[in-house]
């Protein structure tokens, strides 16, 4: 019986529950678009960069060859470096 008096105690409604997840998805795209915004610019920053589409991602292109892909649907960042860097 204790029990059953803890578990109710510390469960939420799925009213709450659904309510925090609507936040968080919307704070999760809202830091995603301010990710995107700054690491476009950071692509950018870079001398001679052009951005460019890339199938279904945006590419960056420094001196024609692509070194950072960027897909805001998939939220997804690719950077290729060589064994140096």
């Amino acid at each position: 019986m204790e029990k059953e008096k803890t578990d109710q105690r510390n469960s939420l409604s799925p009213v709450v529950c659904f309510s925090i997840y609507k936040t968080f998805i919307f704070y999760f795209k809202m830091i995603f678009m301010v990710m995107v915004k700054t690491a476009r610019e950071l692509a950018l920053s870079f001398e001679e960069t052009v951005e460019k589409p890339h199938f279904d991602r945006f590419s960056f292109r420094g001196k024609g060859k692509i070194f950072y892909t960027l897909s805001e649907e998939k939220k997804e960042v690719n950077l290729k470096l060589t064994p140096q860097d």
